[in-house]
């Protein structure tokens, strides 16, 4: 397929009017004809017209922001669209370059100044990360499934299709086919039925449509130089008709599957979370820590795990491991094999690529077919323990000797082997080790992989959330009030027209509050020192939220009380409880032995 243009309309923000858009227009038209030909009159004409646009645009602002209701800046999403604090429509620059990408000598592009060219060099890297799944493999015998429980077809309802059709985000990026989610929802009592035939026919006779296995890929920057495509990710835009059909797949064989992941996991799993294993695992560290231990942390990385999957090994494992058979399984197979991408950048798309491994990102069967894949990973840790987010993976030990560092890096040589096996690879420059103890001296083991010594730290930020060697919260707490303080102040700069102390409290909840509020059950400072740092984030909003002077004389505690709001360090007890309640009636999934001993009555 040759490459192709397509064309995007800008979104204008909500405030500007007909009358608005029309006075930008004029202005517009003026200023190019003061630039082909320039004369005294059209410049006087033009600084008339850009002054009474500035005033026009800023009265419709005013206007438009004092009549919005308390209910409209609930979604932060919302919040980001209309503000533009992100800035990610201008991410891109005109001339890209690849750099050092590990990139196949016949690629077109290394570096491109052009539209199309630039979707090119940006298919070329993104594809680059690809492994080639049709090459030989090492399989293991083929055997009778692990699990007694044999799937091997599911049938769909049209009350079922109805009702993920009803459920669809109308917000939501349509995919190649440009079929919107909002026309399949408002549509869904019309279609249901025929999708739903559809959909059965796909899985009974094993065979995904090929216009479903088309992604169109947007480049979203993420750090560093920006004409470098290597510091851009992927995001994957699909039809939404086929994660309907996904979203039904994944209904059917959900409770099939769940049990049969291994308790390690708390990526993707209901009632599991970033929370949930920060808490196990920092139970039990801080327990050795209480009795003068220590603990040794290996955190491993993984290079592009979600697109490095090999095919051939994950369709063996959905039968020999997790019983899906039958026709179901060779809709996996169909769903998984001959896919293909696009990119889609600066109004150009790319040719197609082929995806040669990797699970479909952006889709809804991807994360747990991803965790299918690794679920193996902790069946070669014999001594360590292991606790996985995804691909997030991390081995934990106490180590009073040589011996236990010993045993931790037989761990590890393991790992290298599983990762051969697996194609999954180690990134062993970001491999790393923390000591964490409040010993004076400490064992220092020298963990290895693939002959490499990992670098030891004294801080990781892990899901999220800095950790420090000595278990102490101060680093993190410091890098939240940060965070929530550059929130207050984006917020602040740009809400200046809003003037409803409702909407700014609603703001505040949704926009700055959650900084402070995320894996607060590990975190949660305890000293009055960093209670109060906290307490000074919400002490300014407050403040913004009535509309006060940095200076007042109106006390917190009544600040608190107009505002309706629980001081920070109420609203962390809150959300312990919250999580602790969870945890004890099964709505959280989380070992028995992180949660306090039951006092009998």
């Amino acid at each position: 397929m040759h490459p192709n243009k397509t064309h995007s309309l800008k979104e204008n923000p909500p405030w500007l009017n007909g009358k608005v858009i029309h006075a930008l227009r004029q202005k517009e038209a003026v200023r190019r004809k003061l630039k082909s030909s320039p004369t005294v009159s059209l410049k006087t004409k033009f600084r008339e017209l850009r002054a009474n646009v500035k005033k026009m645009v800023k009265s419709s602002r005013k206007n438009f922001f004092s009549s919005l209701d308390v209910n409209f800046q609930l979604n932060p999403k919302r919040f980001w669209s209309i503000f533009k604090l992100t800035n990610k429509e201008s991410s891109v620059p005109e001339s890209m370059s690849m750099g050092n990408a590990d990139v196949s000598a016949s690629s077109q592009f290394r570096t491109a100044s052009t539209p199309i060219t630039i979707a090119e060099i940006f298919n070329n890297y993104f594809s680059s990360v690809f492994t080639n799944s049709d090459s030989d493999v090492s399989l293991p015998p083929s055997q009778p499934p692990a699990t007694d429980s044999l799937l091997s077809d599911v049938q769909f309802t049209t009350e079922e299709v109805q009702e993920t059709l009803l459920a669809l985000d109308t917000s939501k990026a349509t995919g190649p086919d440009n079929i919107s989610p909002k026309l399949l929802k408002e549509t869904a009592n019309q279609i249901a039925p025929s999708l739903t035939k559809l959909f059965n026919k796909s899985v009974s006779c094993g065979v995904v449509p090929d216009d479903w296995k088309l992604a169109n890929i947007v480049p979203v920057y993420k750090k560093a130089e920006k004409d470098q495509v290597e510091n851009y990710r992927p995001i994957s835009l699909l039809s939404i008709i086929s994660k309907v059909l996904e979203r039904c797949v994944l209904r059917n064989i959900r409770d099939h599957l769940v049990v049969l992941i291994n308790n390690s996991q708390h990526g993707f799993i209901p009632g599991k979370s970033c929370t949930s294993q920060l808490v196990e695992v920092h139970d039990y560290i801080g327990s050795l820590l209480d009795a003068g231990k220590q603990t040794d942390v290996i955190y491993m990385d993984m290079s592009k795990a979600f697109d490095k999957v090999n095919h051939q090994i994950l369709i063996h494992k959905l039968y020999n491991c997790f019983g899906i058979s039958g026709s179901l399984l060779g809709w996996f197979s169909s769903y998984l094999l001959n896919r293909r991408q696009r990119v889609t950048v600066l109004g150009a798309t790319s040719s197609e690529k082929p995806v040669m491994s990797g699970v479909p990102q952006g889709s809804i069967l991807g994360p747990i077919l991803f965790l299918l894949y690794v679920n193996d990973l902790p069946d070669v840790v014999n001594n360590a323990k292991v606790a996985s987010f995804a691909d997030d993976t991390k081995l934990f030990k106490c180590v009073d000797s040589h011996i236990d560092g010993a045993s931790i890096q037989s761990d590890l040589d393991n790992l290298e082997e599983w990762s051969t096996s697996s194609g999954l690879v180690f990134n062993q420059n970001k491999c790393k080790c923390q000591r964490i103890t409040r010993k004076k001296s400490t064992t220092e083991f020298p963990y290895t992989i693939k002959n490499k010594t990992l670098a030891v730290t004294t801080e990781e930020k892990d899901l999220g959330v800095w950790v420090t060697s000595n278990l102490t919260w101060s680093k993190h707490t410091l890098d939240r009030c940060a965070a929530a303080n550059r929130m207050l102040g984006f917020v602040r700069r740009s809400a200046t027209e809003i003037t409803d102390k409702r909407i700014r409290r609603a703001l505040y909840l949704a926009v700055v509050r959650p900084a402070l509020g995320y894996a607060t059950q590990v975190w949660s400072p305890q000293s009055v020192e960093l209670i109060n740092r906290v307490e000074r984030v919400q002490r300014r909003a407050s403040k913004f939220i009535l509309g006060l002077p940095f200076m007042c004389d109106v006390s917190y505690k009544d600040r608190l009380i107009s505002t309706e709001l629980l001081p920070l360090s109420f609203w962390h007890e809150y959300l312990d409880l919250m999580f602790f309640f969870k945890a004890i009636t099964g709505i959280v999934s989380i070992s028995q032995n992180s949660l306090p001993e039951r006092i009998a009555p």
